[in-house]
């Protein structure tokens, strides 16, 4: 038997055994479904991050200029 043929039996195996555990369950587990759910997530949370690191960068930065402003006008 090829190793194709023995890993594509494994997927279908795997498949029905997913099938067949939510079919009796009803619904995944949370901590099932939150560690499948962190790998696909990660590149999400990964592009957020960095959007909201150069908003907040961009925001203290403005805060600097005005507090340079502020401090000229109170002189």
């Amino acid at each position: 038997m090829s190793s194709v043929l023995r890993a594509w039996y494994a997927f279908v195996a795997l498949g029905l055994v997913t099938l067949v555990f939510t079919a009796f369950v009803g619904q995944v587990p949370v901590q099932l479904s939150s560690a499948v759910a962190l790998p696909h997530n990660t590149p999400y949370r990964a592009g957020v991050s960095i959007r909201e690191t150069v908003l907040s960068l961009l925001e203290r930065r403005d805060l600097r200029a005005e507090v340079a402003r502020l401090e000229t006008d109170v002189a």
